[in-house]
């Protein structure tokens, strides 16, 4: 909370900060939290547990159409492959959660691809040329 330091040039013991002065005056108020437990009731474990079983809408917006499920398993696919080429988890490249707003969106240009949901700038410039392209050729076989 800022009211003590470790005073490293002194030989590492605690030191008072001007803060923690004005706390110990008097002139300032700290306030603290106090942690509670609450026990969960059966009802909202059961329906955590079938809203997590539930298919969801991934793409966080729902004006924008609903995800093409074909598209989607294609783009699994290749995030399946591209995880194995670079020996590392199919989640590490994209969550479930961006291949469906990838499915719904169907971004098919660099600047669309950087506007669905979890692509960063990194993630934008390793992958938009092989998911666009599946979406592009998706689209057209449509």
């Amino acid at each position: 909370m800022g009211l003590i330091e470790v005073a490293y040039n002194e030989g590492n013991h605690l030191k008072i900060t001007d803060y923690g002065r004005e706390v110990l005056f008097g002139k300032q108020r700290v306030q603290f939290n106090r942690y509670e437990p609450r026990e969960m009731n059966v009802a909202s474990k059961k329906s955590s547990k079938s809203a997590a079983s539930l298919p969801l809408n991934m793409s966080g917006d729902d004006a924008e159409g609903e995800m093409d499920q074909e598209l989607y398993d294609k783009l699994r696919d290749l995030r399946k492959a591209m995880a194995q080429a670079s020996g590392v988890a199919p989640y590490m490249v994209f969550a479930d959660k961006s291949l469906a707003a990838m499915a719904t969106q169907k971004p098919t240009t660099q600047a669309e691809f950087s506007t669905v949901y979890g692509v960063g700038k990194v993630k934008c410039q390793k992958y938009w040329r092989s998911f666009t392209a599946v979406i592009a050729q998706h689209l057209q076989q449509q």
